[in-house]
């Protein structure tokens, strides 16, 4: 029996691009049970468990919990924030003349948190629900999306003073398409390290138009997961006059299932990471 501590066990049944859930149907198929916990005074502990929750920064009953258990998959990793590791953030003084990204310094423009407040008060979640019909662009607001400016001077005064945010390099350079974008996935010693180009600005998987493997990954990116504590996760990172800079780091990693049908090498990732979790499962 393993475990799932989970932010939220509807969210989680919903979203089937979660690679976790590609990994425990082969659990299921190996003869081993698991269960979602969601709420963390449930959770009594025991051998083996996976900490998958979807927030930046995770709750610290959950963390607790996480403790209860022998062993338990991204234990330690208690928080992705970006202010943590971004390496391109610029501010509006800087001498920089290039393309600019102004994003949430929580994953997801901030609506996993948004969600989860949300559920953990009936009145927070009707304020939200008549606000959000009464208000247009009312969740946008809450959650801004992310935005690429030609330069410093083109970024509004508002996205400055807005602590939600921050303001990087566009890493690409250029708004030219293809974008190409590098992306480190590992759980345990299982890893895949790729380079993708893609024809849309923020680089939606289903554009993809090159795929390649790179066994090379850059020290710079494994010092960071270390930094981060994760058994479980991905980096997004780009190539920058040969040094990596990230730009992105999870632990509720999604896989997109074009891809497992296209690309042998993900296909054989998810099956290895499934046979990886199995291995945990059973002995660590």
């Amino acid at each position: 029996m393993i475990e799932i501590l989970v932010d939220r066990r509807r969210t989680f049944e919903s979203i089937r691009h979660y690679k976790l859930k590609h990994m425990l149907g082969g659990l299921k198929r190996a003869g081993i049970e698991w269960r979602l916990i969601d709420n963390p005074a449930e959770s009594e502990g025991g051998e083996a468990a996976f900490l998958h929750v979807d927030l930046t920064d995770v709750p610290a009953d959950f963390i607790a919990a996480a403790h209860r258990y022998k062993r338990c998959v991204n234990r330690d990793a208690s928080t992705i924030r970006r202010t943590l590791y971004t390496r391109a953030r610029v501010l509006p003084d800087d001498a920089f003349d290039g393309p600019v990204i102004a994003k949430t310094v929580l994953n997801s423009q901030g609506a996993p948190e948004l969600r989860y407040q949300n559920r953990r008060s009936l009145a927070a979640r009707a304020r939200y629900t008549a606000k959000k019909f009464l208000i247009p662009g009312y969740k946008r607001r809450l959650c801004p999306a992310y935005e690429i400016f030609d330069s410093l001077e083109d970024v509004p005064k508002s996205v400055w003073g807005d602590p939600r945010l921050l303001v990087e390099r566009f890493l690409p350079g250029t708004m030219d398409l293809p974008i190409v974008k590098h992306r480190y996935d590992f759980f345990f010693e299982v890893e895949l390290n790729t380079r993708v180009a893609y024809q849309s600005l923020l680089c939606d998987p289903e554009t993809l138009t090159e795929f390649d493997v790179d066994p090379d990954v850059p020290q710079a990116i494994r010092d960071l997961r270390k930094q981060l504590s994760l058994d479980f996760g991905a980096i997004d990172y780009f190539m920058e006059d040969g040094e990596a800079i990230p730009i992105d780091a999870n632990k509720t990693v999604t896989t997109t299932e074009s891809w497992v049908a296209r690309w042998p090498a993900v296909a054989r990732h998810v099956e290895e990471v499934t046979d990886r979790l199995i291995e945990f499962a059973r002995k660590g």
